[in-house]
């Protein structure tokens, strides 16, 4: 034992004393004590004594040691206290041994300032006030306690073991300074009050486990017991746990662990302690907070997963490096948090547990890993924002899984795939539920310029809004229409790629505001920043309703690939696309709905298809464009509404497919271009306006219009198979053109058109029709060449209008249908070219017009087989038929108009003419006319001939006695011998009831006749009485009978009977009277003149012939009955062939009176210088019933003429006297001269010689020469 008593101890006493106890006095007095063995301190008593005790083996405190101001102990083994054990050191403590234990439960009570401890083994150190521990400590396990007061690690603490540092005074606060560390050990760090970190701490657990507590006796308020670590601090578990507690906030510096963390701060926030490093690193961590995690400022950290909750307010920040899992952690299994959650990480996020905050923001920053930078949402997770938005920013895709959800109650899912892209990767695969569905809710899905949006089967889009978004790549495409989950409200898209979704009800296309997803996006456009437009694909369950354009064709030109498709289907309601609902597309457009299809709007594409397969309603005017080349448009179903729909096809082709304008008859159906335009049933419209078209344009059904634009059709060829009806004063106007076989237009059997206005039909080639044409007194005009495949009606009304066909029209097949024309009573019906020329109709009936013209020259025929009839026409009216008309029968019925049959190398069978104005034949002297029967034309009121009647053996008769016959060409014919056909030459009777007057009365209308051997030519009243004829010619025929005749001369070439002058013939051309027939009569004057008003008028001959038939004793003879003459400007020739004589007879038949006083009968005259008169048959003088002796003279003292008398001269005692001024009068050998009472030879100027030469014999009583100076 060793009892120290002094004022100091200078040096160090080397003792081997087991117990030891000291009292100095001296102030600031110091003892130093070394120790062999085991050393006991019983206990000292100092004056600010520094204490120095050391060991060689274990050291012992067991008494109380005071005034010490600094206190060394050190110890080879153990370093303890007993409980008597107590000291208070003002200064600094440095305890070294194996085992250190002071203080504490059975160590009495230790205190001191500084602190500092070396040991390999355990460090238990209990201070019963604050304390703070300094230098360099190390340890193999340590346990330090403040039990009064706080606790203050200034100095570096290494220990091999666990170590436990507490400050559990009250209100106490822990405070590290330096370095803490275990080789493995766990590390537990706890403060009554607030724990705090420097900078400058470092504690590491080696991989043991570390719990920090603040407040850990729980004492303190709501708010107190802080852990905070200054930016700089780290906290390093390597393996081990991290368990961090505080009532208060905790503020982090640098927390890691590679296996679980745990941060509670269950009334308080987590904080980030400064931006100098990472606030959490390594594994999983689970933090619990009251008021925030990374409010302020995010939490920056590297870890692996995370979970979270914050109870009562504050948002939650975390800034991540690399890939992050938010999952189930310390039984943490879901994130939540009042306020904002906003994690953002730079590589992926995944999300397998439950995620509840006021908004939810999720950032997987981009670097260059493609397909890494993701977000996923795992199977079954539910992310749930309360009030804000759920936004997901992936630098590259976004993974919903089967059977996760997006939940905004309030705000906004906004995912954004490829966000601030830098590899080029980013898309979206979305199979759970985006749920954002009560009112005024948005869903926005941007994929910005990387790959595209699929969906799966179980992938579900609800909400008010959805908005989709990509720019600059066409492979930023959504693909949502597998899904039949959807269901949005409202939805719009400004993408660079292709868009399908499908919807499970209702569904507007439309404005879809902004919002915290982006800037507002009106329709559906897939062109953003891209030269190729996308498809476009919307399905709903519901009605869809556009009001907003749909694009996909850029709008600086369509791109080459034509894939911006447009489809848009409703499966059991309407598609309604407003007049703001355009689409505008780079490929197809398909419209389909259950419920039909109701537009507005404007449809274009860049030469590609349009298809709206269901029943379309127009609510406005409609417009469909497919371009300048082959896209077609085609409807499936009827479409209605009365609006305008017009259309573009380019060379496409148009296809209603069933009816239009049936319940709503349309507005103006429009069509600017097109192929093929395919009508397969009725369509009805105010108008139909078609301006050109390349195909075939065919209504199967009936097109019927309402007002007065009617139809108006411009292309290449037309299929009409019902037919066109008019309303309201609707036109027809249809122009086809084209070279063969195009220019076609064909009007099925049956297929008419009614309209109440004009209708044109121009086609280049052909019309083929079976239907007829009907209008309300409207023009009626086709252009073209008609062919009839059924038996027609042409109709103007019954007041009428022109009908006019410019081109030719036949039968398909020949003779098998009927053409009616009515033009009413003020319209005409013109036909410009043939009539069933190359095919001929079965008949042709014109039932009522003010007037006709069939043809303009005579190849236009008109070939009828059964007949032609003229039921009608207007008073005055003219129906001309200027080419051949070729029929079995023409009719003409009863009424005050004229026909004109003008036409050359007409074949008529039966003719009938009961028309009161004039019956006019041909149009030009070639004209023929061939009657196959009998032709009387009896009822017209004149008769104009211009060409050739011809018969085949039948009669012609030409009006009653009060039809005038006016002759307009130069040469009219009438021929019963089918123009000198031997097989014919019989000929027929040829009649003219009234007289036959010229045109101009110049005698330039000459009219031929033959009516053969057995034909007479009959005339009923005079000829040329007002109007001087032309040549009246005979080529043949018996009998005729000539009334009072002018003319330029008579000539008849052949006959079989008698032709009888009875009235008064006058002739002014140098041809005269030329007549060679059978037998002559005459029964009146026949006289030659020069009239000089007439340029061809010259002298005229009277030759008369009587030697057209066999000699017999009835034929060949010439009677010149009383009181016939002649008297001829030219030469007079008779001559008959009688077999036996007279051939010549010249009757008188004035009385002689009771004095017996002879009558002159002065029977020959001529007029003209050197008019001769030959008689070159037997003559006989007869005056039956009297006395004879009368004189019968010929005289041609005027003309000086010779007569010249051939044969025998009977004067049955009548007196014969010749006249011939300077004349010869000769008889021929053959002319003997008996009976002749008195032979005068007279000159009655009594200045001439004459000449008298007989060389026949004469048996006469008498000759008498006056005056005495002829030579006989």
């Amino acid at each position: 034992s060793l009892s120290i008593n002094a004022a100091t101890v200078s040096d160090v006493l080397n003792t081997s004393v087991e117990t030891m106890s000291f009292n100095l006095t001296a102030a600031g007095s110091s003892l130093a004590v070394f120790d062999a063995d085991n050393l006991t301190i019983t206990g000292g008593t100092g004056n600010n004594t520094q204490v120095t005790a050391r060991a060689g083996a274990n050291l012992l405190l067991s008494g109380p040691l005071t005034g010490v101001s600094t206190l060394t102990l050190s110890s080879a083994d153990d370093l303890t206290s007993t409980s008597g054990f107590s000291v208070a050191v003002s200064g600094s403590t440095s305890l070294s041994g194996d085992n250190i234990s002071i203080g504490g439960t059975g160590g009495g009570s230790f205190n001191t300032g500084d602190l500092n401890f070396r040991s390999t083994g355990l460090v238990r150190i209990v201070e019963s006030s604050s304390s703070r521990i300094t230098g360099n400590n190390t340890a193999g396990t340590v346990d330090l306690t403040s039990t009064t007061g706080g606790l203050t690690i200034d100095g570096n603490i290494v220990a091999v073991g666990s170590v436990l540092v507490q400050a559990k005074g009250t209100a106490a606060d822990l405070t590290l300074n330096s370095t803490l560390s275990s080789a493995g050990g766990s590390l537990t760090l706890r403060a009554n009050e607030d724990l705090n970190l420097t900078s400058a701490v470092d504690i590491n657990s080696g991989g043991g486990n570390i719990s920090i507590i603040a407040d850990y006796d729980g004492n303190g308020l709501f708010s107190s017991g802080e852990f905070r670590m200054a930016d700089g601090s780290s906290i390093d578990a390597g393996g081990g746990q991290v368990d961090i507690q505080a009532p208060g906030d905790i503020t982090l510096g640098r927390v890691r662990t590679t296996s679980e963390g745990r941060l509670t701060s269950l009334f308080g926030e987590i904080n980030d302690g400064g931006d100098g490093e990472r606030d959490l690193e390594g594994g999983s961590f689970a933090l619990r907070a009251r008021t925030g995690i990374g409010r302020l400022n995010p939490l920056e950290t590297a870890i692996k997963t995370l979970a979270f909750i914050n109870t009562i307010d504050g948002a939650v920040h975390i800034s991540n490096f690399g890939g992050l899992q938010i999952t189930s952690v310390d039984g943490l299994n879901n994130s939540s948090t009042p306020d904002d959650v906003a994690i953002t990480a730079t590589s992926p996020i995944t999300v397998s547990a439950p995620v509840t905050a006021a908004s939810v923001l999720l950032q997987a920053v981009d670097i260059a890993t493609t397909n890494y930078d993701n977000i996923t949402v795992d199977p079954g997770v539910l992310i749930t924002a309360t009030s804000g938005d759920i936004v997901f920013e992936a630098g590259d895709r976004i993974l919903l899984r089967s059977g996760s959800e997006l939940r905004a109650q309030v705000g906004e899912i906004i995912l954004r795939s490829a966000h601030n892209d830098i590899d080029g990767d980013g898309g979206m695969v979305l199979d759970g539920l985006l749920n954002a569905q009560s009112s005024g809710q948005f869903v926005t899905l941007n994929l910005n310029d990387q790959q595209g949006a699929v969906q799966g089967a179980t992938g579900s889009i609800l909400a008010t809004h959805l908005k989709l978004l990509s720019s600059g790549n066409s492979t930023a495409s959504f693909s949502l229409g597998t899904s039949t989950l959807n269901d949005v409200d409202l939805l719009a898209a400004l993408t660079s790629g292709s868009i399908a979704y499908r919807d499970a009800d209702e569904l507007q296309i439309t404005t879809v505001g902004a919002s915290n997803g982006g800037a507002a996006v009106s329709g559906i456009s897939t062109v953003n920043g891209v030269a190729e437009g996308g498809a476009v694909s919307i399905v709903a369950g519901g009605a869809i309703t556009a009001d907003q354009p749909i694009r996909t064709s850029p709008v600086a030109g369509a791109g080459s690939l034509s894939v911006g498709t447009v489809l848009l289907q409703s499966l059991t309601s309407i598609l309604s696309l407003s007049d703001n609902g355009d689409i505008t597309s780079d490929g197809a457009v398909t419209l389909t709905a259950a419920g039909g299809i109701q537009s507005a709007s404007e449809v274009t594409t860049s030469d590609d298809d349009v298809t709206l397969t269901s029943a379309l309603t127009l609510t406005g005017a409609v417009t469909i464009d497919t371009g300048t080349n082959v896209g077609s448009i085609s409807f499936n179903q009827t479409v209605n509404g009365s609006q305008d729909l017009t259309l573009h096809a380019g060379r496409g082709n148009i296809a209603f497919n069933q009816s239009a304008g049936q319940t709503s008859r349309l507005k103006l159906l429009k069509i600017v271009s097109t192929a093929d335009a395919t009508f397969a049933a009725a369509v009805s419209a105010e108008a139909f306006l078609q301006q050109a078209g390349s195909g075939t344009t065919t209504f199967a059904g009936l097109l019927h219009t309402s007002k007065p634009a009617g139809i108006n059709i411009t292309g290449t060829n037309l299929n009409v198979f019902t037919g066109i009806t008019t309303i309201g004063a609707g036109t027809v106007t249809i122009l086809l053109s084209g070279s063969s076989p195009n220019g076609v237009a064909v009007f099925n059997n049956n297929a008419n058109i009614n309209s109440d206005g004009a209708v044109s039909i121009t086609a280049s080639t052909s019309i083929t029709t079976g239907g007829g044409i009907t209008t309300t007194n409207d023009a009626i005009t086709i252009d073209a060449t008609v062919f009839l495949t059924n038996s027609v009606t042409i109709n103007s009304g019954a007041v009428g209008a022109p009908v006019l066909y410019t081109k030719n029209i036949d039968c398909l097949p020949a003779n098998t249908h009927a053409l009616t024309m009515n033009a009413g009573i003020s319209g005409t019906i013109t036909v410009q070219g043939s009539v069933g020329k190359t095919t001929a109709l079965r008949s042709l009936t014109l039932v009522n017009s003010n007037g006709v013209q069939f043809g303009t020259i005579d190849t236009d025929w008109l070939v009828a087989s059964d007949y032609v009839r003229v039921q009608y026409a207007q008073n005055n009216a003219n129906v001309v038929f200027s080419g051949a008309m070729v029929t079995d029968s023409f009719n003409a019925l009863a009424g005050p108009y004229s026909v004109n049959l003008a036409g050359h190398e007409s074949v008529i069978g039966t003719a009938d003419f009961q028309n009161t104005q004039k019956a006019i034949f041909g149009n030009a002297s070639t004209d023929v006319l061939l009657f196959l029967s009998a032709l009387t034309v009896l009822t017209p009121s004149v008769i104009e001939l211009f060409g050739e009647i011809r018969t085949r053996e039948s009669a012609v008769t030409l009006g009653d006695f009060n039809t005038p016959i006016y002759l307009r060409g130069a040469d009219s014919v009438i021929d019963t011998t089918n123009g000198g056909d031997p097989s014919y030459s019989r000929g027929a009777t040829i009649t003219f009831g009234g007289f036959i007057e010229g045109s101009a009365g110049t005698g330039n209308e000459n009219l031929d006749f033959n009516s053969g051997t057995d034909g007479d030519i009959v005339y009923m009243r005079d000829i040329g009485g007002s109007r001087r004829v032309g040549t009246m010619y005979v080529r043949n025929g018996r009998n005729m009978v000539y009334p009072n005749v002018t003319a330029q001369s008579v000539i008849q070439i052949a006959g079989t009977g008698t032709t009888t002058f009875n009235g008064v013939v006058n002739t002014t051309s140098a041809t005269g009277v030329d007549i060679t027939t059978t037998n002559i009569v005459l029964n009146n004057l026949i006289t030659t003149i020069v009239n000089p008003l007439m340029t061809d008028s010259a002298p005229g001959i009277v030759n008369l012939q009587a030697t057209g038939g066999t000699a017999s004793a009835t034929t060949g003879i010439i009677t010149m009955l009383d009181p016939s003459r002649i008297v001829s400007s030219n030469d007079v020739s008779l001559r008959g062939n009688r077999s036996v004589a007279p051939s010549i007879l010249v009757f008188e038949d004035t009385p002689a009176g009771a004095n017996l006083t002879p009558t002159l009968r002065d029977f020959i005259t001529t007029t003209t210088s050197g008019a001769d008169v030959l008689i070159e048959s037997s003559i006989s003088f007869i005056s039956p019933g009297e006395t004879a002796n009368n004189d019968f003279t010929i005289n041609t003292k005027a003309a000086n003429g010779n007569i010249t008398l051939q044969g025998a001269i009977d004067g049955n005692w009548n007196n014969f006297v010749l006249i011939s001024g300077t004349g010869t009068v000769t008889t021929t050998a053959t002319a003997p001269m008996t009976e002749v009472a008195t032979l005068t030879l007279q000159d009655n100027s009594g200045f001439s010689n004459g000449t008298i030469n007989l060389n026949a014999s004469i048996a006469i009583d008498w000759i008498e020469v006056f005056p005495q100076n002829y030579a006989v």
